[in-house]
């Protein structure tokens, strides 16, 4: 678990790169409720880090969050048409 920021954090005034790395090291940790929380804040800046995207796609898929991870599945290949991973994911 890590300790809460002595500072509140403003998703409005966190710079991009801080709500990615928030991300990471709450998903790393295995907060992905938190992890989830901050990519989808960087998401709504940044919808297309595709990399990003992948990495919730993970995140709702470990939490067995399927048709959230669909979601976010179908956004990606939009971008992505042949990308045979994520559809053979889609059709599972």
């Amino acid at each position: 678990m890590i300790a809460e920021p002595l500072i509140p954090i403003s998703y409005a005034n966190a710079p991009l790169e801080a709500l990615e790395a928030l991300a990471r090291i709450y998903g790393d940790s295995g907060d992905l409720e938190r992890a989830r929380d901050f990519l989808s804040q960087y998401l709504k800046i940044s919808p297309e880090d595709r990399l990003a995207r992948k990495r919730l796609i993970r995140y709702l898929l470990q939490e067995r969050r399927y048709a959230d991870a669909a979601d976010q599945i179908r956004v990606v290949l939009t971008r992505e048409p042949r990308n045979r991973p994520l559809k053979r994911a889609l059709a599972s």
